[in-house]
């Protein structure tokens, strides 16, 4: 009787197991609908895809959506509105960063000696993204602004010319600076499902990802990254690296 009795609780407990990893397997599948569905804005403007709404100044740390772009992974269905976080503000604008990882792009083209002014992706945010993500109207709310080519806080690589962008990766400086100790802020990212699918190593939306600086990393042929952990590497990873993330940041134009 009592050998009987432990099978039928084993069979009961493994079944419960069964269940229970059913149901986080469905969780998953929907986790990032329903984040994208949640109600982050407390008052603040939220701005369509083809809004014409004037951009008004939210707080840092709040979500915006602006912009649209391939994000759940049904191209039957269109793109999906793109959700950007605020990282500062000032007079007359205010510095976003998207939410999610929206794609994964080497930072150049090429394994060679770069620099963000020179670099593939820099042209690819400038120009394939910024058409593909912003109508005409959204993109005069986008300021072109100088970029600054800082320097790596550890080497002594060249960094090249400053830049004057629309659409641009944070640097090593402006990593420490929005995502310092103790800050509401997270530097830790996850993707969209459209992300996961293209990656060429097998995540799921419970992994975060590591994504691009601009700053160059410990030689010319690197870039620094922050890592899934959220720490910034200023050694780096190659440039021609297709498993790392890209997070646009731009600044967007505050009407009066």
């Amino acid at each position: 009787m009592f050998v009987a009795y432990l099978v039928l609780v084993f069979i009961v407990v493994s079944v419960i197991k069964l269940y229970l990893l059913v149901k986080d397997m469905g969780n998953e599948e929907n986790a990032w609908q329903r984040e994208t569905t949640r109600p982050w804005s407390t008052g603040n403007t939220t701005l369509g895809p083809y809004s014409d709404a004037e951009v008004k100044a939210g707080n840092v740390g709040d979500f915006i959506t602006f912009g649209s772009y391939e994000q759940d992974n049904d191209l039957q269905n269109g793109k999906e509105d793109i959700e950007w976080q605020i990282l500062e503000v000032k007079q007359d604008r205010m510095l976003v960063i998207s939410r999610y990882a929206l794609e994964h792009q080497p930072y150049h083209s090429q394994n060679e000696d770069v620099t963000w002014e020179t670099s593939s992706i820099r042209a690819w945010l400038n120009n394939d993204f910024l058409n593909s993500a912003f109508s005409r109207e959204q993109q005069e709310k986008i300021l072109s602004l100088p970029v600054a080519a800082d320097k790596n806080p550890d080497h002594d690589t060249p960094v090249g010319l400053d830049t004057e962008d629309a659409i641009f990766l944070l640097s090593c400086k402006e990593a420490s600076k929005y995502y310092t100790y103790g800050s509401l802020l997270s530097s830790e990212c996850k993707g969209t499902p459209y992300f996961y699918a293209s990656s060429m190593i097998p995540t799921t939306f419970n992994d975060n990802c590591s994504w691009w600086l601009r700053t160059p990393g410990a030689s010319a042929t690197y870039a620094a990254v922050v890592g899934k952990k959220g720490v910034v590497y200023t050694n780096g990873e190659r440039v021609s690296g297709r498993s790392f993330a890209v997070r646009p940041a731009m600044w967007l134009k505050i009407e009066p």
